[in-house]
């Protein structure tokens, strides 16, 4: 039987239930409907970069994950991604 999980990860929402609780009740294995919940939030989360029409903008603030605000000049945001990515590894 092929799960739809798309359809499943909605239904566990809309329950109102804890996704373990959700599993059990339909004789879903919690660990794989874990993964499928991750990857699909993780699909909608893989846009890592926004084009911005930089008109009259000299500073840029992000806020990154831990919620260190990083403030720059427009001009070295290529360095600050770069920065911000090699120290995510």
């Amino acid at each position: 039987m092929k799960e739809n999980w798309d359809e499943l990860i909605r239904q566990q929402e809309r329950s109102g239930m804890k996704p373990t609780e959700f599993c059990r009740a339909h004789g879903i294995d919690p660990s794989k409907f874990g993964y499928q919940r991750w990857r699909r939030k993780g699909a909608q989360k893989k846009e890592r970069f926004v084009r911005v029409d930089s008109g009259a903008v000299t500073f840029v603030e992000i806020v990154v994950r831990d919620g260190v605000t990083v403030r720059a000049p427009l001009s070295a945001m290529k360095e600050v991604l770069e920065a911000l990515d090699a120290s995510r590894s």
